[in-house]
C-alpha cells in the first residue's frame, strides 16, 4: 500500500481525485461540515499535514491541501511515506513546525535527472512554510500534467 491507511482519497463524477481526512471532519445539526481545529485530533495524519495545522495557527486550508498533496505526490513517486526516518510524533512536529523543514530530497524520483529536478521544485513549493508562499492546486495539476507531456514527448520521438 503506497497511502497512509488514515488519508481517504475520493474521486468525484469528473473523475478528479479528491483528499480526505474524515477523522477531522464533524457533521455540525446533520446540515453541514465543520472542521476541528485542533490538530491533535484524530484524524490529522501528522507525516501530511501542513506546519500551520501542526502548530494548531489555523484549521483546514487550501494551503494546508496543496501542502498535503504535496506529501501525497512524494510518496507516489519514492514508496515511502514522508519523513520515513523519523520515528516519533514530537520529533516530527519539531522538525515541520519549528525547524521548518521539509522531507530530504531522494536520489532519484525515478524520472529523467531534468523532470526529477521540475519534480522536486514543484515539491519544495508546495512546502513552502508559509501558507500564501504555496502553489495554487491548479498550478501543482498543470506542472504534473506538463511533466507528463514531456515524458509523452520523448516516447513518442523513440518511436
Amino acid at each position: 500500500m503506497l497511502l497512509d491507511p488514515k488519508l481517504n482519497i475520493l474521486v468525484d463524477h469528473h473523475c478528479r481525485p479528491k483528499l480526505a481526512d474524515f477523522g477531522s471532519a464533524l457533521l455540525e445539526e446533520y446540515l453541514s461540515l465543520r472542521f476541528t481545529g485542533n490538530s491533535r485530533k484524530p484524524g490529522l495524519t501528522l507525516r501530511w499535514a501542513a506546519p500551520e495545522l501542526i502548530a494548531n495557527e489555523t484549521g483546514p486550508s487550501k494551503p494546508a491541501d496543496v501542502y498535503a498533496l504535496g506529501m501525497t505526490i512524494l510518496e507516489i513517486f519514492t514508496r515511502s511515506v514522508p519523513f520515513a526516518d523519523v520515528k516519533r510524533d514530537i520529533a516530527l512536529c519539531h522538525i515541520v513546525a519549528f525547524q521548518k523543514k521539509h522531507p530530504t530530497r531522494p536520489e532519484a524520483l525515478h524520472l529523467d535527472k531534468f523532470k526529477d529536478d521540475r519534480l522536486w521544485s514543484l515539491l519544495v513549493g508546495s512546502w513552502a512554510y508559509e501558507p500564501q508562499d504555496r502553489p495554487l492546486a491548479i498550478e501543482v495539476y498543470e506542472k504534473v500534467w506538463s511533466l507528463h507531456l514531456l515524458s509523452t514527448e520523448r516516447s513518442l520521438r523513440h518511436l
